[in-house]
């Protein structure tokens, strides 16, 4: 006779039973729970117990609740809960369904329309988090979800695990800042990162240049043999010309906000997501069904 089934375990005093394991990374481990009272999905990351007494990790944690809990954008994940358990830390977000969008970009599984789409929805969440005066810092492909539904694609940015509000005054009372330490990912780094300045709106709008390459184009627009190499391109290598998969967009106006995304210099850029936002909205396809889209609120 086969044993019966173990109950799943519940967690924060039987307030959400856990379903799965959905990832790990190298800080935390992600779980699909459920919420026992209204069966709410959602997404519990723990920090590893091994990193439970390294401070750096343990703010990493603690910054991204204090962080979410300014925000409610529907791009953006949203903040339910920080607790410290005896498992260690314990933040709890709202489950996102989808798949990551580097993924995505991998398997081709995005035509043009879509990407266009999931372009213009990273450019809302970035406009969500400058409004509230906050720079991601590490905007990438990997932290983007996208959930390919009937009515087309809902993206929504995820870790905020390394962002830092945009005052210097705000952040330097907030969060500790190692200086002269490079943080972020090479492939999507802005230069200014790379020299160790302060990251600013415009960081954020470089990153998603990046991003808006690899989609319309299958390849980031820099490739190097290691992470030292790739900041140096960043730094003093030319832009290569956007050359779309798709050629109906080769002459789209979207190509020419891509390659402004790109500048060098930070003051050359589209100067935050909101007027990241403004500039794609004017672009066909990059507009959405759903009814909550913020485009011309």
């Amino acid at each position: 006779m086969a044993p019966a089934p173990q109950p799943a375990p519940v967690i924060l005093d039987g307030a959400y039973r856990l379903v799965r394991a959905a990832g790990s990374g190298g800080t935390a481990r992600v779980f699909l729970a459920e919420d026992t009272k209204t069966g709410q999905k959602v997404a519990v990351k723990v920090l590893r117990k091994e990193l439970a007494d390294q401070q750096d990790f343990v703010a990493r944690f603690q910054r991204e609740a204090t962080l979410l809990r300014q925000l409610n954008h529907p791009n953006l994940v949203h903040f339910i809960r920080l607790d410290a358990t005896p498992d260690g830390l314990l933040l709890v977000l709202d489950w996102v369904e989808g798949q990551r969008l580097d993924e995505l970009v991998k398997q081709a599984k995005l035509n043009s329309a879509q990407a266009l789409s999931v372009l213009g929805q990273v450019a809302c969440a970035l406009a969500g988090l400058h409004t509230a005066g906050i720079v991601h810092r590490d905007l990438k492909p990997e932290n983007v979800m996208v959930d390919l539904t009937a009515d087309g694609p809902v993206a929504r940015l995820l870790d905020l695990g390394i962002a830092r509000f945009a005052d210097p005054k705000k952040a330097a009372k907030a969060f500790v800042t190692v200086q002269g330490s490079v943080t972020g990912t090479p492939t999507y780094l802005s230069p200014e990162q790379i020299t160790d300045k302060p990251a600013v709106p415009q960081s954020d709008v470089y990153s998603f240049g990046v991003m808006g390459y690899l989609l319309l184009q299958g390849r980031p627009p820099f490739k190097a043999a290691n992470d030292f190499m790739m900041m140096q391109m960043h730094l003093h290598e030319p832009v290569p010309r956007l050359q779309p998969l798709d050629p109906s967009l080769a002459s789209s106006p979207v190509v020419e906000v891509l390659a402004q995304c790109l500048e060098k210099s930070p003051s050359a850029r589209p100067a935050n997501g909101m007027e990241l936002q403004k500039l794609l909205e004017r672009q066909p396809g990059a507009q959405p069904k759903k009814k909550w889209w913020p485009f011309g609120r």
